[in-house]
């Protein structure tokens, strides 16, 4: 009956901007809203997502958002015609799916950005530094100086560094260490091997350099504010927190990238993302 047709396939906890432009992207599409119930047991995120509406609250708000769309509650498999193609958004709910319901459709996945899914949660992008590249003598020899600095870490997965800079001179630079012990890992092993790079980061003995050296700043009494931060590796979700409230208005990094948007945290505190190129 639906033949020659579009539907987009979703779950869909609350409604927002990101979700309309997805279903104006496909104009002519029929809606197929997924019962929060079907996921329940199957995804522990939803259980534990305060926002989410219930499925009949949603479809009622389209209907009213959107009353010339045909909207469908999807709770079984048989609440779906003979779709030319079906379009998903790309996550984790998606890829259950499409594998339990749509196996032998035709599946277009939209990268459009709705909630964070576990796919997005672990997502690295590369930063895209507000400034051009810097290939300024100082700069070079700061993250030089720290690049040495990352060598001394005793952390066999990652080695890195960072440094804090006012007025064109050092005042703090460190490399990751293991706590309560440098030997910490050895001894009783590192809980981050259970999992692959960018995953569980919160999982960790391990200090970061950027904790260190503005802990070191703290300890000293030594205001950042105005400060210049310069690292090895793009600073982690936690770090880049840690930096947005600490006064430092640009920060220097040699290569990485960014989870958990970061980057955007940071220029939202007018933090001044820059890479130097060696």
């Amino acid at each position: 009956m639906a033949m020659n047709k579009i539907a987009i396939v979703t779950y869909m906890p609350v409604i927002h901007a990101g979700y309309l432009e997805l279903f104006n992207k496909y104009p002519t599409a029929d809606l197929v809203i997924i019962d929060k119930k079907l996921l329940n047991k199957k995804f522990r995120s939803i259980q534990k997502d305060i926002r989410a509406l219930t499925t009949k609250q949603i479809i009622k708000s389209l209907q009213t958002l959107l009353p010339d769309r045909k909207i469908i509650y999807f709770k079984s498999e048989t609440d779906i015609g003979d779709y030319k193609q079906i379009v998903m958004p790309e996550d984790e709910i998606s890829d259950w799916f499409k594998e339990k319901f749509f196996a032998d459709k035709k599946i277009k996945i939209d990268s459009i950005f709705l909630r964070w899914s576990e796919a997005k949660t672990k997502q690295k992008k590369d930063v895209i530094p507000d400034d051009e590249v810097t290939t300024a003598e100082l700069h070079r020899q700061f993250i030089d100086k720290i690049t040495k600095e990352a060598k001394k870490s005793s952390d066999w997965w990652r080695q890195t560094a960072a440094a804090v800079a006012k007025d064109g001179k050092l005042i703090s630079i460190a490399h990751n260490k293991h706590v309560p012990s440098d030997q910490n890992q050895y001894i009783l092993g590192d809980p981050r091997a259970n999992f692959s790079r960018g995953e569980e980061i919160e999982v960790s003995t391990s200090l970061h350099a950027e904790e260190v050296v503005i802990a070191q700043a703290a300890a000293q009494g030594i205001s950042l504010q105005g400060a210049d931060l310069y690292v090895t590796t793009f600073p982690c979700p936690f770090c880049a927190r840690l930096i947005a409230y600490s006064g430092v208005k640009r920060l220097f990094y040699k290569d990485g990238y960014s989870v958990l948007d970061g980057a955007e945290l940071m220029r939202s505190h007018g933090i001044k993302l820059i890479r130097v190129q060696v």
